[in-house]
This record gives structure tokens, sequence and C-alpha cells, in this order.
């Protein structure tokens, strides 16, 4: 398990599957998901909502994107309808 000094562990999207026990047992703690530029992003936050995680969250326009904003708009956004890292 990889973690960053931040306290978030890198799940790759390819794993994520076979390692949701490595996330937070809370499903109500606040998960971002973010890949190059977003895309397997949202497909993890896809996957973390339909398996009961509900404050997931998409670093939109994935680390190309950070830590720019577009226009006024946080570039986290929440995905209600809907490799990663856990906040502590």
């Amino acid at each position: 398990m990889m973690r960053l000094g931040i306290g978030a562990t890198l799940i790759p999207i390819g794993e994520l599957r076979r390692r949701l026990n490595d996330l937070p047992s809370d499903k109500e703690r606040e998960i971002v998901c973010y890949c190059k530029i977003s895309l397997r992003g949202y497909e993890a936050a896809i996957l973390l909502q339909a398996e009961g995680w509900n404050n997931v969250k998409v670093l939109e326009g994935g680390v190309m994107a950070w830590p720019y904003r577009r226009g006024n708009s946080a570039l986290i956004r929440t995905y209600s309808c809907i490799a990663c890292f856990s906040l502590q």
C-alpha cells in the first residue's frame, strides 16, 4: 500500500475493486478520486458510490489542472449520482 505524506492512500483504478478494504470503513468519510486528467477519477467515483460510499468527490481536471481554478468554481466536485485518496 502506498501512502502520501498527507494521510492519503493511493490505489490504482485497476486494483480498486479488490482493495476496497483499504478504504475507510466509515462510508460517510470524504474520498477524493483523481488521476492525470480525471477520466479514471470519475470511473473510481462511480465504482465507490456503487459500493456505498456517500462522500465521494473527483478532482476536476486531474493533477494536470491542480492547483488551478476554473472561473469561480472549486476543482473538487461532489457527484451524488454516480485511484483514490482518503482525507484523514
